[in-house]
């Protein structure tokens, strides 16, 4: 992973997203409230370092969101990393997308 990482060729196929499938792509996000509130907490962050983590994280996260044509982006606003437990009405959520959307491709 790393040394392809910094391989021009790799990074430009990213870049251009050339080999990703056309299929429908799901993103599900923690809330930054939630996420800020555990920096500081379990990682003794100020407020201020623990706001710009989660905006440089989020910055990321949304990237992915432009590797498809059918992409939908949803927040877990009271999750940290166990969406799936926390709140699980997201991933029906999801699913029911992914489905309506694979019968549009």
């Amino acid at each position: 992973e790393y040394r392809l990482a910094h391989e021009a060729s790799e990074i430009e196929s990213l870049r251009t997203n050339a080999d990703f499938p056309n299929v429908p792509l799901v993103l599900i996000t923690h809330g930054s409230a939630f996420e800020i509130k555990e920096i500081m907490e379990f990682g003794q962050k100020s407020q201020e370092f623990a706001a710009k983590v989660e905006a440089l994280w989020q910055s990321l996260m949304r990237e992915y969101l432009s590797l498809g044509s059918h992409t939908l982006h949803l927040t877990a606003e009271q999750s940290g990393h166990y969406i799936h437990l926390t709140e699980p009405e997201l991933l029906d959520k999801a699913l029911a997308w992914v489905g309506d959307e694979s019968t549009k491709l």
